[in-house]
């Protein structure tokens, strides 16, 4: 976690997965800048962080973004994809990318599905 401490780190989603995600990185000092979805701003109800839908993010080259997605219907190789045509220097932090760092620490943050990395 200690190389995300001094970048531009957003999380990608809006439901409880992505708080749970916000809310991990901020216990380990990362600062979350910015919470990027593809719904409309009328339904987000995540946190009192700056919203940018996707059609509306611009990120430099040395953003991050964390997918902060646990769910069916949650596509997160066109997220990816999506992501990277705006710009391909994005470094894209998956769930399970972030749980095995977070493993590499102690920190326990299974779920159902990260279960036994």
């Amino acid at each position: 976690m200690e190389a995300l401490k001094n970048r531009k780190v957003y999380v990608y989603g809006t439901g409880s997965f992505a708080r749970r995600v916000i809310s991990e990185l901020e216990s380990q000092e990362v600062s979350v800048i910015g919470i990027i979805d593809h719904a409309s701003e009328d339904n987000v109800i995540a946190s009192n962080l700056p919203y940018f839908h996707i059609s509306q993010f611009e990120p430099d080259d040395a953003s991050v973004v964390v997918l902060g997605v646990c769910n069916l219907y949650g596509n997160l190789r066109a997220i990816k994809d999506q992501l990277l045509a705006i710009n391909p220097s994005v470094e894209i932090i998956s769930p399970v990318q972030l749980a095995k760092r977070l493993n590499q620490q102690d920190i326990d943050f299974s779920n159902y599905w990260l279960q036994g990395i």
